[in-house]
């Protein structure tokens, strides 16, 4: 037969596990959360391969999906006049 004691001590050890993994989780998504870069570029290579800057364009976004979402749409705007590439600036 369990005791009530046995069963509440199993309960308590399961419990303190989900919690360690929980802060071990946390504390390993900061971390890498510090790596990431502030900002992102829109980088615009011409067919020679040359970097441009073409006029009117936005270049410059705080998150990936915005700049990735722009580059995107110059893409497709472009039609292969331009290659346009996100990069991650860290300071």
């Amino acid at each position: 037969m369990i005791r009530w004691e046995q069963m509440a001590f199993e309960y308590l050890i399961a419990f303190c596990c989900a919690i360690l993994f929980l802060l071990i989780t946390v504390f390993i998504t900061l971390r890498q959360a510090r790596k990431l870069p502030k900002s992102y570029i829109v980088e615009v290579v011409d067919i020679y391969g040359q970097k441009v800057t073409p006029d009117g364009l936005r270049l410059a976004f705080k998150t990936y999906e915005a700049a990735e979402s722009y580059a995107q749409f110059y893409r497709d705007s472009y039609n292969g006049q331009y290659k346009f590439r996100v990069i991650g600036v860290k300071d």
